[in-house]
């Protein structure tokens, strides 16, 4: 895991991307709980300034690219790296 001068945080593999999620799943418990796991890893993304990008490459798209495809690519990756923090979150709260 590293970071640029901007404070973004990027990951360099998915077992990083386990971990941070791990460590930081009990601050979002109640988000998951109350709302749903989706809004759960938005807030994970946005509160810590994770790199989508860095967290999308790990991981198999949980999504056809296909339906990612649209007017803005960001958004896409943007929306795949919450797809991919979410089911890593969903894996957790089942154990």
């Amino acid at each position: 895991m590293s970071g640029h001068q901007s404070g973004t945080i990027h990951f360099e593999s998915a077992a990083e991307v386990r971990d941070f999620v791990s460590e930081h799943l009990e601050d979002y418990r109640s988000v998951a709980e109350k709302y749903d796991t989706y809004e759960a890893a938005t807030a994970i993304r946005a509160d810590f300034d994770l790199c989508p990008w860095s967290i999308a490459t790990q991981f198999e798209s949980p999504v056809p690219f296909d339906e990612l495809a649209g007017p803005d690519p960001t958004d896409a990756v943007s929306h795949l790296a919450t797809l991919c923090l979410e089911e890593e979150i969903v894996e957790l709260l089942d154990q």
